[in-house]
């Protein structure tokens, strides 16, 4: 009884040092076309725009992306072409994993 004791203890304590699966999610995103663009770079920041990382150099004006950050994430957009590409600093997309916002109401009424 002892023993099996020890093995359960021992089991459960092996399973909480065992790192858990990240979770994964995915959004896309999308644009209007600019005409004089060949490509376009997306770009994310974990830290709030402190730094960017290039997540993707798309052909097209859509962007699928999969992530397993979580908190706010903060995409901008630039669209390319042979001689350089457009400054974002200030607008651009977010994914919040950890913001749960409200369901809308339903049933509303008017008297």
């Amino acid at each position: 009884m002892v023993r099996s004791l020890g093995l359960i203890l021992f089991a459960g304590f092996v399973l909480l040092l065992v790192p858990a699966p990240a979770l994964s999610w995915t959004q896309t995103y999308s644009w209007s076309v600019v005409a004089t663009a060949t490509s376009y770079k997306v770009e994310k920041s974990v830290d709030n725009g402190v730094t960017w990382v290039v997540a993707g150099t798309p052909a097209t004006p859509t962007f699928a992306y999969t992530g397993t950050e979580t908190g706010l994430v903060l995409f901008r957009i630039s669209a390319c072409n042979a001689n350089a590409c457009t400054l974002r600093p200030t607008d651009g997309l977010w994914h919040n994993d950890g913001a749960q916002f409200p369901l809308a109401p339903t049933n509303l009424s008017g008297q």
